[in-house]
C-alpha cells in the first residue's frame, strides 16, 4: 500500500477508452477556457490541447470508479468530498512531443472549497515515450509507474506537488477530474 497515491490498473478497457475519447470529441463544453498556469514568471503548463466535458455527460461512465474511490478514501484517507455536480468539468488533456507540465499543486480559487483528490486516467491508445507522472512526496520525486498502463486510474491528494515529464515521442492522452470538499479552516 502506498498512501501517496492509490491506483486501479487496467480499470478501463481499450474499447471503453476509445468510446470515451470519441465522446469527448463531440461533447466539448462551450463554457470552458483553458488558462495558462504560471509561477514566478515561468509557464508551468505546456499541453497541446485541453478539452472539457461536463460531468453530467460522463456520469454513467465514471460511476463505478467514483464508487471505488469512495471506498479507497474511506479505508485509507478519510477526506470529506462532495459528489461531482453535473456542471463540473472533466478535462481531456493531450500532450504531444516536447509538451510537459511542471511541478504544481491542484487547488480551487473558491474561498469555501478546495480540491481534495485529483483523479487521473491514462487514456492513451498508442505508445509514447517520456510523459512520466511524478509526485513529490516526503521521499522526494516518485514516479508512478502504474500510470504508464492505459486504462489505469490513480488518485492522490491534490495538495501533493506533481508533474508530467516532457514527452519524447508519441502522444500522451489523459483524463483529469477533481473531487472537491469544504476548505480546511
Amino acid at each position: 500500500m502506498n498512501y501517496d497515491y492509490f491506483h486501479w490498473k487496467n480499470f478501463y478497457s481499450r474499447k471503453q477508452i476509445e468510446e470515451l475519447y470519441n465522446f469527448s470529441l463531440h461533447s466539448k463544453s462551450c463554457q470552458f477556457s483553458d488558462k495558462p498556469a504560471w509561477s514566478e514568471g515561468k509557464k508551468l503548463k505546456d499541453v497541446n490541447e485541453v478539452v472539457a466535458v461536463e460531468w453530467k455527460y460522463l456520469n454513467n461512465f465514471f460511476k463505478k470508479i467514483l464508487d471505488e474511490i469512495k471506498v479507497a478514501n474511506r479505508e485509507n484517507y478519510g477526506l470529506h468530498f462532495y459528489d461531482p455536480l453535473d456542471i463540473d468539468n472533466v478535462l481531456f488533456q493531450t500532450y504531444d512531443k516536447n509538451n510537459e507540465y511542471y511541478w504544481h499543486k491542484d487547488a480551487s480559487n473558491n474561498p469555501n472549497e478546495d480540491f481534495k483528490f485529483t483523479v487521473l486516467i491514462n487514456t492513451s491508445l498508442n505508445k509514447y515515450k517520456g510523459g512520466e507522472f511524478q509526485l513529490f512526496t516526503n521521499g522526494g520525486e516518485l514516479t508512478v509507474e502504474e500510470y504508464s498502463i492505459p486504462g489505469t486510474v490513480i488518485i492522490f491528494k491534490s495538495e501533493i506537488p506533481h508533474r508530467v515529464k516532457k514527452i519524447i515521442e508519441g502522444q500522451r492522452i489523459s483524463v483529469v477530474f477533481f473531487l472537491r470538499g469544504i476548505r480546511y479552516i
